[in-house]
């Protein structure tokens, strides 16, 4: 199967799994609600607060659904940004440290369709680390020279002498293809003292020269160490 229709399985298994299930958790509590309304008031209220909290929750996943499906836009096409918002969300809700090192880097260099992939490489490999590395760490970073943008995630887990620390193996595919996709080359290596590092090389278009902004560079929010020498 094509790894598009493998993503297109995956949105529709999120979709089912997820967002669904939730809608269908709303409409059994209304259901039990209009079936046997509670006679105090005080049980009412805390049926109606459960049921809120319920909607509420649904409402996060369709952003959160509709977030991964178009990331870029909703953070005004930048991917130093994307990312950044991918680290907080997940620094917000885990125990795990994810930071993100953005270049000042002029984004009329990358294109809509690089910053997309680029973005869901992340994206999956983050996912890999935090499912089945076991590590407290992760960093993010985005680094360029003349012609080239290389893109490394590493983290502090069990490393790659784990066979689940890289993901499954259509998780591996999905990778390789979106590498491809973009003109580049996808690699897995084990830095000094552990963990496992994602690093990508993307020839970046001939167009105007990259170039430093100062705005860009006061604005990251925190430093990244791309290697990982602790365990």
């Amino acid at each position: 199967m094509p790894s598009g229709a493998h993503e297109r399985l995956r949105l529709c298994s999120d979709v089912h799994d997820g967002l669904a299930q939730q809608l269908t958790g709303v409409a059994l509590l209304l259901q039990s609600l209009r079936n046997r309304p509670p006679q105090d008031a005080d049980r009412l209220q805390e049926c109606l607060r459960e049921i809120a909290a319920y909607v509420s929750h649904t409402i996060a996943a369709a952003r959160a659904l509709a977030t991964d499906l178009s990331p870029l836009q909703v953070v005004g096409g930048s991917l130093a940004s994307a990312l950044m918002r991918l680290a907080d969300d997940i620094n917000s809700r885990l125990p795990v440290c994810v930071t993100v090192t953005p270049p000042a880097l002029d984004d009329e260099r990358i294109d809509c369709a690089m910053a997309d992939n680029l973005y869901r490489i992340t994206h999956e490999a983050v996912g890999n680390a935090l499912r089945d590395s076991v590590c407290t760490r992760i960093a993010v970073s985005l680094s360029y020279d003349k012609s080239d943008l290389l893109l490394t995630i590493a983290d502090n887990g069990s490393g790659l002498a784990s066979s689940s620390a890289l993901g499954d193996e259509l998780g591996l595919r999905i990778l390789h293809y979106r590498a491809r996709v973009i003109g580049g080359h996808i690699r897995f290596e084990q830095p000094i003292g552990g963990g496992t590092q994602v690093a990508i090389d993307v020839p970046l278009p001939d167009r105007a020269p990259l170039h430093l902004s100062t705005s860009s560079a006061s604005a990251a929010p925190r430093l990244a160490v791309t290697r990982t020498d602790h365990p």
